[in-house]
């Protein structure tokens, strides 16, 4: 605001001396000199359009200023902003009784699963010929002998953990590898079979073309376990990682191939190629999600 005010006057002065200087004797007649007067009126001239162009720079500069802080707040307003309507969005579509879904795959070249597998084979063939299915098709086989399945069943309680923070899950896996854990922890039973109150929760699967068996468990409405509010959303998942621990003897049996997570927002996020580890004797399966560029 000074330099504003001071440039106009600065402008008024520099007239005003001109003036005076115009008008007054500002060289000696008799010598042509200049007088004292005149080197008075020619210094203050100069000195008022000094004083003119500082101001002019200064408030070009205050300017630029403004213009600066003005972007910065313009900046930081769309950030928060930003984050607002994130964590609305987070709020708005939670991971709430998601439905999931795991697919697991035996080795059905290993002596404890070939009959098992073999039978399966028996069953889907018939099928595929009573109903004309195609060479490239893939069905669930029903009416499944479990008496050929190692122990007489298919049971396991799969826990996934979501780890917004990579290194807490690798701490979990090596400290615990036995139990639920992680920001967010979801539970499911795969059974073919009711067992009480339990209904099944997987089929098995039958691809004609390569003649694969997998199960494809399915648990609808899980409620999840929320221990920190770093993972709610779908939305959360980008960069974050998922560890797959079974407390019973599944995973020593088959391979997990996939995780799907649905939400009743319709929202999904998908998991294929999980990497299998080795904690404290158990095997487990983690996997990283690909972070959001």
């Amino acid at each position: 605001m000074f330099s504003f005010y001071w440039k106009e006057i600065a402008i008024v002065l520099a007239g005003v001396f001109a003036i005076l200087g115009a008008i007054s004797d500002v060289k000696d007649k008799r010598t042509k000199r200049i007088t004292v007067w005149g080197r008075v009126f020619f210094t203050l001239t100069v000195l008022s359009v000094i004083a003119g162009v500082y101001a002019q720079w200064a408030e070009s500069g205050a300017d630029e200023a403004r213009i600066k802080q003005a972007q910065s707040d313009m900046l930081r307003l769309l950030e928060r902003t930003e984050k607002s309507v994130y964590d609305l969005s987070r709020l708005m579509q939670p991971i709430d009784r998601p439905r999931v879904t795991v697919i697991l795959k035996p080795d059905c070249d290993v002596s404890d699963f070939k009959p098992f597998c073999d039978a399966v084979r028996v069953l889907a063939k018939k099928k595929a010929a009573q109903f004309h299915f195609s060479q490239q098709s893939s069905f669930t086989v029903e009416n499944v002998d479990w008496s050929t399945w190692p122990e007489g069943r298919l049971f396991g309680s799969v826990y996934i953990g979501l780890f917004k923070d990579p290194n807490a899950a690798t701490t979990f896996l090596n400290t615990t590898a036995g139990s639920s854990g992680g920001d967010m922890s979801l539970n499911i039973t795969v059974t073919p079979i009711q067992m009480g109150s339990q209904l099944p929760t997987a089929s098995v699967d039958y691809n004609s073309s390569d003649e694969t068996v997998s199960f494809v468990a399915t648990q609808n409405s899980i409620t999840p376990q929320i221990n920190t509010d770093k993972i709610m959303s779908i939305l959360d998942l980008p960069g974050s990682t998922m560890t797959i621990i079974e407390l019973n003897k599944l995973f020593s049996q088959v391979t997990l191939t996939a995780v799907f997570i649905e939400t009743a927002h319709g929202q999904s996020i998908q998991a294929f190629n999980l990497k299998p580890l080795t904690q404290n004797n158990k095997r487990v399966f983690s996997y990283q999600f690909p972070a959001v560029r």
